[in-house]
């Protein structure tokens, strides 16, 4: 334990001006600054990108994403490999902990090594690719998801920024792994004999090849990285091996090698642990036989023997600050959770929208803040989504919108992160939902059998059984006699009479005042499918509207929106009967975004009260009292093309 506590002592204060220096660099350079120059598959950029790359306080996790990004919004390939591989080599805050660590001769060694592959691993892929086939397809960028954060205009806005960035932020992504590497260190300084690395100590070689051995596979962060080192070179590592540590250890793990290989290749991967491997065995062999042993080995002593002095006041102050830093970054990433803002700021906190029901995305291999960034920029850019919130610690992302699930999943996994679809709850436009009465279902287990066979139907995107009520919710475009023939061979039974949704019924409108937010809206429609007879309702909060299906009573209905604040009135008649429908057939509509816009495109034509678009017969229906041309006119100034 007084090894540790020596080690944060020394390093405490290095660190603290390391993330300051961090988070300045965050809030006052912008990321569109990283893209600007990187476009070219020449060495200019794989230059820059290696020199803007050098002092980002990037982990290797963090890293990716980031650089995914880049190639998306254009980078070359030469020019991302080379950011993949400085980047979470360096950082100012490791370099500074170097510095007050290792010594002065490290400190320079480590931004130098760095700089050195990079250069070298990303012209090698930029004449591989010149000169071979190597040529992968750009997914086309969907936002600006290099830059993930809207910098402050004013400069007291930004210093508050840089702050919470180097206090806040980069505790919780590398705070964990560097109380990970402290321990380690005070593990082998107690427990790994004096003898052990004296075998290796006449075989430089072997001393790399065996760090190599346990550095590859690992995570470590740059900062992270350095008590390991500093421990095993007090136990008769040599400076080398070290330096391999240092440079392999933050640079290259498993979760990095199976996303680059994923995105960008296996040549490219190749050359991507190549470079790094080649590069760090290089400059230990170099640090081993061309220099004095001494000159690396002497700054570590000199730091125990001042130790041994005790700490000053002002390294106990730094180490209480970080240590309070660490804990504050803990109970925000593992213990805190998110509330809804309607929850504490009533009802006129009309931008809140969590309360309303969303999608839950499992995303694999987010690792930090600056993965979460980069995630929610990639979803953001998918068309239709409204808002997304990340859940760092639980791995989900949750959506709202209306937008097309395997977009957002592209997205996601275009810049190397993995939905996890068995484990998502994927929830489509409740406009699409039917209903199903299945006779026979008695447990979870019947229930679980029946939501896998319907979920086989083509065209079923989200199926969700009530146990209790024998019915089962069904949306997507599909097949209602695939869906009754599925369930059937498994030994249930269909009541057909009561499935009076195997075809679309059309809602009935209900305008509702006083609805402000999604919160309101959320509970609008939760008192409304309490009325006997309603099977779904989706609430509009733009045009006050919620459209109601089902056999039910509207004055019940009305009565129950009535009851919780709200004035609500049906439109027109007292029966309440259904608004015609008018059908219009559109060419040209492709996927769910040219439905989403058709959609869109409609509901601004005056007068109309409902639209639904069905992809699969490429037709529109609409509901309202409007002018039929003024919707032709709306839907062909988009692009499509009405067949009369």
């Amino acid at each position: 334990m007084a090894e540790i506590i020596n080690l944060v002592n020394s390093m405490a204060p290095f660190l603290l001006l390391g993330f300051l220096l961090a988070g300045i660099m965050h809030a006052f350079i912008p990321g569109s600054l990283y893209q600007r120059h990187f476009g070219q598959p020449t060495f200019k950029s794989v230059g820059y990108a290696t020199l803007l790359a050098i002092p980002l306080p990037l982990c290797s996790c963090g890293v990716i994403p980031t650089a995914m990004s880049l190639r998306r919004e254009g980078a070359s390939r030469g020019a991302v490999i080379s950011f993949l591989i400085a980047t979470p080599q360096t950082g100012v805050d490791s370099i500074l902990a170097t510095y007050s660590m290792m010594g002065l001769p490290f400190a320079i060694l480590r931004p130098i090594a760095a700089l050195v592959t990079a250069l070298f691993g990303g012209q090698l892929a930029n004449v591989i690719e010149r000169n071979s086939s190597l040529k992968d397809e750009r997914p086309k960028s969907v936002s600006n998801m290099s830059d993930t954060t809207d910098h402050p205009k004013g400069f007291f806005q930004k210093i508050g920024v840089a702050l919470r960035y180097a206090y806040v932020d980069m505790m919780e992504d590398i705070g964990k792994w560097l109380a990970v590497g402290l321990i380690i260190a005070g593990l082998i300084t107690v427990y790994v004999p004096d003898s052990f690395f004296q075998q290796f100590a006449g075989n430089s070689f072997l001393s790399i090849l065996i760090v190599l051995l346990f550095a590859i596979p690992m995570y470590l962060c740059a900062t992270g990285s350095i008590p390991i080192a500093i421990a095993l070179m007090l136990k008769g590592l040599t400076p080398g091996a070290a330096l391999v540590l240092l440079m392999a250890g933050p640079a290259v793990n498993v979760a990095s090698m199976l996303v680059i290989q994923r995105v960008m290749g296996t040549r490219t991967l190749m050359i991507y642990i190549g470079s790094i491997v080649g590069g760090s065995i290089l400059f230990a062999l170099g640090v081993d036989y061309l220099f004095p042993r001494e000159l690396f080995i002497n700054p570590l002593v000199e730091n125990s023997v001042c130790n041994h002095g005790g700490p000053s006041i002002f390294q106990w102050i730094c180490t209480g600050f970080l240590t309070l830093l660490l804990i504050n970054a803990m109970i925000r990433r593992f213990l805190m959770t998110k509330k809804c803002s309607c929850q504490t700021a009533g009802a006129g906190a009309a931008n809140c929208s969590l309360s309303a029901p969303a999608s839950v995305f499992v995303i694999e291999g987010m690792k930090c803040n600056h993965c979460k960034a980069n995630a929610e920029k990639a979803m953001q850019g998918v068309a239709g989504v409204k808002q997304v919130d990340i859940d760092l610690a639980a791995g989900t992302a949750t959506l709202q919108g209306n937008y097309d699930a395997e977009e957002v999943i592209a997205a996601v996994e275009g810049i190397g992160f993995k939905v996890n679809r068995e484990k998502s709850k994927i929830v489509v436009a409740a406009a699409d939902a039917y209903t199903l009465y299945i006779e026979g279902m008695k447990c979870n287990h019947c229930k679980a059998n029946a939501e896998k066979i319907i979920q086989t139907v083509t065209g079923v995107q989200h199926v969700e059984i009530d146990l209790a009520a024998g019915s089962a919710t069904i949306q997507g475009q599909f097949d209602m006699e695939e869906v009754i023939s599925a369930v059937e061979s498994i030994g249930f039974k269909v009541n057909r009479e009561k499935s009076d949704r195997c075809t679309a019924v059309q809602p009935r409108a209900l305008h509702i005042q006083g609805m402000k937010c999604n919160h309101c809206k959320a509970n609008a429609e939760k008192i409304i499918r309490t009325v006997p007879g309603v099977e779904n309702v989706e609430v509009d909060l733009a045009s006050a509207t919620a459209y109601i299906q089902g056999n039910f009573d509207m004055a019940e209905v009305i009565s129950a929106v009535e009851s919780i604040g709200f004035k609500a009135d049906a439109p027109s008649c007292a029966a309440c009967a259904v608004t015609p429908t008018h059908e219009l057939h559109i060419e040209g509509m492709k996927c769910n975004h040219c439905k989403a816009n058709a959609e869109k495109i409609i509901r601004t034509v005056p007068g109309v009260e409902n639209v639904e678009v069905d992809l699969a017969s490429a037709t529109a229906y609409i509901q309202g009292n409007f002018e039929m041309q003024e919707v032709i006119d709306a839907v062909e100034s988009i692009g499509f093309k009405v067949k009369q």
